[in-house]
């Protein structure tokens, strides 16, 4: 339960029904999703801005090899599930899609932008 207020009162309760141990790499993306931009209205990530995040992390928990290429495609993954949750709502969110036509174009270009992270090369 979470609790606010004067006198407190319960305001939402967390559910971990469905919680799960997944690979870091998901986490990371999903942050990307909405902290990788240099502006919340923006379609392209920012390769600093990515950089940054994923040194962070790095720097705490090492990140292994695979994470190179899995965190551009669970920021991906994260694109398709949001798109869903447009449509289920009632309609095609052309932002969304077009930050996912953004991923698909730039996909290298994260790699390597990972890469310079994990491996330690420039990018």
């Amino acid at each position: 339960m979470l609790v606010d207020g004067d006198p407190p009162a319960v305001v939402a309760l967390i559910d971990f029904t469905l919680a799960l141990l997944g690979p870091p790499e998901t986490d990371i993306s999903f942050a990307l999703w909405v902290t990788g931009r240099s502006e919340q209205p923006a379609v392209s990530l920012d390769d600093a801005r990515v950089r940054a995040f994923v040194a962070g992390y790095h720097a705490v928990r090492p990140l292994p090899a695979r994470a190179i290429q899995a965190i551009p495609l669970y920021l991906v993954g994260r694109g398709l599930q949001m798109l869903v949750r447009g449509e289920r709502l009632g309609g095609l969110d052309q932002k969304v899609l077009d930050r996912l036509f953004w991923l698909h174009e730039h996909r290298n270009q994260l790699e390597d932008v990972v890469a310079s992270v994990v491996d330690g090369t420039a990018g």
